[in-house]
């Protein structure tokens, strides 16, 4: 299979089905660079493949992402590799989680409340952080004492998430701030989701489509 260029697996990853990427650089080349694409999980490329993968990815899209994913398309699975490799991710300027700012349990807590930063933050939970990590909502009240407790990384506002970025780019930021903000393009959608749905976790999935939608905009 042709390999998949960086701009193309970031679009794919702001999707309703987005694709499970691998990460097999060496432990030289994440400790090099510090940083993991998003929604990625890590093997070595020696290791037993249990889980499928759609996109290997290693540091410059060479020997290790194209072995491996020949090896998983030997047992039946469609996989590629990222062209480039990890590096050619960050010279795109695309999002990249900070090595030392993800949670080692894997838990994240968030407040329950005000809706629209509940939904982004569950939202930008499911695109980006890795596919093993839980999102716990609770009162906002209780972030601090649940994150210290269950050892949880907590996200008190928008700007606590976007932390985990080695940087952040600009529609990412933009669509950040209108939630933040409450801006009325946004807010009004959101409202009525809420209104339908309810505003625990089934109206904040629902909001999914609601800002999968305007980050496609500002990307394009």
């Amino acid at each position: 299979m042709p390999p998949i260029a960086p701009d193309a697996l970031y679009a794919a990853l702001l999707s309703p089905a987005p694709p499970r990427i691998l990460d097999v650089r060496v432990e030289e080349d994440v400790t090099a660079l510090g940083l993991y694409l998003p929604r990625s999980r890590r093997a070595a490329h020696r290791d037993r493949l249990t889980e499928a993968a759609d996109v290997v990815v290693c540091h410059r899209g060479l020997k290790l992402s194209q072995g491996v994913a020949a090896r998983l398309r030997a047992a039946g699975t469609k996989a590629t590799f990222l062209k480039g490799g990890a590096v050619a991710w960050a010279e795109c300027g695309l999002p990249m989680l900070r090595a030392g700012a993800l949670s080692a349990s894997g838990l994240y807590v968030c407040a329950s409340a005000p809706f629209a930063q509940a939904a982004f933050l569950r939202w930008m939970g499911a695109r980006f952080l890795p596919p093993d990590a839980t999102l716990l909502s609770v009162g906002a009240d209780q972030v601090s004492a649940v994150a210290e407790r269950f050892d949880a990384l907590p996200f008190r506002n928008i700007g606590d998430a976007l932390a985990l970025f080695s940087t952040v780019a600009e529609p990412l930021q933009r669509l950040a701030t209108e939630t933040a903000e409450q801006a009325p393009g946004l807010a009004r959608p959101l409202r009525g989701i809420a209104r339908h749905y309810g505003a625990e976790e089934d109206g904040q999935y629902a909001s999914f489509a609601v800002f999968d939608a305007l980050l496609a905009g500002e990307m394009a």
